[in-house]
């Protein structure tokens, strides 16, 4: 299997469109709603470190849903849980998945939510750069992202 690793872009987009007025930067669970799909990963410790990308015809998409749930796959595998948005944070909790042996980027994209878990709360945390509409990272543990777009 070829890796494909980039410069590090800045950012990784998931979702979210964001609520902003002169004194508030705030996004709400709502923005999520709709599609969005992972197009770039980096689970380096370094701003410099590679930055995978998905292969030719290879796709993680998503799906928020207002109240929260989301609902996604790999190439290989299914995922669900429940998100919530709290001043351009979002949490993950409750990732229910299958388990069928995943690909180099699947393997990115699972690393990244078990990474940016908390050992308190059991929640995945990330800070949610918005880049435009269309397009938002998901930071966490300082370097690392996943960037994710609309579909």
């Amino acid at each position: 299997m070829k890796r494909k690793f980039l410069t590090p872009i800045l950012g990784l987009v998931l979702v979210l469109l964001v609520s902003c007025n002169d004194d508030d930067n705030q996004t709400d669970t709502n923005t999520l709603a709709g599609v969005w799909r992972i197009t770039a990963i980096s689970n380096s410790d370094s701003p410099l470190g590679p930055v995978l990308e998905p292969e030719a015809g290879e796709e993680i998409s998503i799906q928020f849903l207002r109240n929260g749930v989301f609902t996604g796959s790999t190439s290989r595998n299914e995922f669900s849980g429940d998100s919530s948005v709290s001043s351009n944070e979002l949490a993950v909790s409750a990732l229910l998945t299958t388990e069928v042996a995943e690909t180099i980027f699947g393997d990115a994209f699972y690393g990244a939510m078990y990474d940016s878990g908390n050992t308190n709360s059991g929640l995945s945390v990330f800070n949610m750069i918005i880049i435009d509409d269309d397009n938002i990272n998901l930071e966490y543990n300082d370097f690392k992202f996943m960037s994710i777009e609309r579909k």
